[in-house]
């Protein structure tokens, strides 16, 4: 699912946390490259890159990877491993490659974005990467956000701070609570469902926007198994 969020909102993604490097990017070409095999050697396993982007950067020539690695748990050489799979990523592709590290975890210990390599007389590396850590992001700047990217990411801080301030769209905090999460949920389940069938029928979207969360989450955990409108169109009842 995290996978299938930034690909459908690898722009809107970047917009959110990295606007510098978004007012950069071209998105008109945008490519998300196969699922890649890391080998690490030296901890003997093998890494999957789920999400590699290649776009280009406005006024250059060519393209650069955006490789985007989610960390579920914490992990003490971390900085060392997105290292190595640069390394990789650049060896094989000999294209730059941006490298953003998101930590999913629970704990609030801030994680560095930082792998060196140095003597008393040389520093010979110094590597840095992009990251978020959701746990300590300042949730209160993206309560007013429409940006999907951040209601998805943020959803059990934004739900919360609803049962204790004002509601997401200053309608009344039950109200508005309802409202933002029906309105997040349903602009994500109908960019994934365009990606997926190409287009939808408005018919489709007007039943889709009269369905209640709870209908919208069911959607959601069928949303991989539809491969068609006629199935889309059965889940949703909707009879011709």
């Amino acid at each position: 699912m995290f996978k299938e969020l930034l690909t459908t909102f690898f722009r809107e993604f970047m917009e959110l946390f990295f606007p510098a490097a978004h007012t950069l990017i071209d998105y008109t070409d945008t490519r998300f490259l196969t699922q890649e095999v890391i080998t690490d050697i030296t901890a003997g396993d093998k890494h999957y890159v789920d999400i590699l982007a290649e776009v280009k950067i406005k006024g250059e020539d060519g393209c650069v990877l955006v490789h985007i690695e989610p960390q579920a748990y914490r992990q003490a050489d971390f900085a060392r491993r997105m290292f190595i799979y640069f390394s990789r990523l650049y060896e094989k592709h000999q294209k730059r490659v941006l490298p953003i590290a998101v930590f999913a975890h629970d704990s609030k210990a801030e994680e560095t974005n930082r792998h060196e390599v140095e003597f008393p007389f040389l520093k010979v590396l110094q590597f840095e990467f992009y990251k978020i850590q959701l746990k300590r992001l300042p949730w209160r700047q993206y309560l007013n956000s429409n940006n999907p990217v951040a209601a998805a990411l943020l959803s059990k801080e934004v739900q919360r701070v609803m049962e204790l301030t004002t509601s997401w769209h200053l309608k009344g905090w039950q109200q508005g609570r309802q409202e933002g999460r029906q309105e997040g949920r349903q602009e994500i389940l109908l960019r994934q469902l365009r990606k997926r069938l190409g287009t939808i029928s408005s018919e489709v979207e007007a039943k889709i926007k009269t369905l209640s969360v709870e209908q919208l989450d069911d959607l959601a955990e069928k949303i991989l198994d539809i491969t068609s409108e006629a199935e889309l169109h059965r889940i949703l009842a909707i009879k011709h």
